[in-house]
């Protein structure tokens, strides 16, 4: 399916990996750090998980990671793009780190005509980003600790 010209799709929310100690688990040099061939993206259709990969897009296996320098930031961040191919209202992503854990956004969207936008998004059952209520700020970042 291909969308219309002009359409405008907002999906997508950057995490941070953090091991309790503060060290930078995205980071490859980083002691523990996650194995990123290992990450997999699964979108949960009618019920199922689906392991997401297009080899098209940009993004193919469902996540971009992004450098200190290419983001001015102190860590390494990796961009999750959210399940929209699910008509749900609330649909499911889920991020298989590769080392045992694994991490379930659900997340609700406002579709309109021209858009798709998400409205509030839960971590494994907490609500970590809703803009109604302001929760998560502007850019929705997270950072996960353990």
């Amino acid at each position: 399916d291909l969308l219309p010209r002009g359409f405008i799709i907002t999906a997508h929310m950057d995490l941070r990996l953090l091991d309790l100690q503060g060290n930078d688990r995205l980071n490859p040099a980083s002691p523990g750090a996650v194995d990123l061939s290992k990450v997999k993206v699964y979108y949960v259709v009618d019920g199922k998980e689906r392991l997401f990969y297009r080899s098209n897009l940009e993004a193919a296996r469902g996540y971009l990671v992004y450098t200190p320098k290419e983001t001015g930031e102190r860590y390494y961040s990796l961009r999750l793009f959210f399940n929209i191919e699910s008509k749900e209202e609330v649909t499911t992503t889920i991020v298989d780190w590769g080392d045992g854990h694994r991490d379930v956004f659900k997340v609700a969207f406002i579709r309109k005509k021209n858009r798709i936008s998400q409205r509030s998004i839960w971590l494994n059952d907490s609500l970590i980003f809703d803009l109604q209520k302001k929760i998560g700020g502007t850019q929705p970042m997270y950072e996960i600790k353990r």
